[in-house]
């Protein structure tokens, strides 16, 4: 039978590769500009720092843009207990028939 809705069985899968996903961006997208690998690359102590600050503003937004993702799956968790609850009470049907 096809599933209408939401599959809460999936979930947790869901969850799993979204954590995954997280991991694999924060261990291959983490600039951290090395000191070492910036002198051999740029010219210039204010084109180093400046560098560097730049790369840190990066791992800053790429820290913040994981931060939404674990609230975002975190929230899974909601969505999903809610379904089930509303499903088993059929409330969501209930509280539809009360604004009409």
């Amino acid at each position: 039978m096809a599933t209408t809705g939401i599959n809460t069985n999936k979930v947790g899968t869901m969850q799993q590769e979204m954590e995954q996903y997280m991991k694999t961006v924060k261990n291959k997208v983490n600039i951290e500009a090395v000191s070492s690998v910036v002198e051999r690359a740029i010219q210039g102590s204010r084109s180093e720092s400046t560098l560097k600050a730049y790369a840190r503003a990066i791992d800053r937004e790429i820290d913040n843009f994981v931060e939404q993702l674990k609230q975002y799956e975190s929230q899974l968790s909601t969505v999903k207990s809610t379904y089930i609850r509303d499903d088993y009470s059929n409330s969501t049907f209930t509280n539809a028939q009360k604004n009409l």
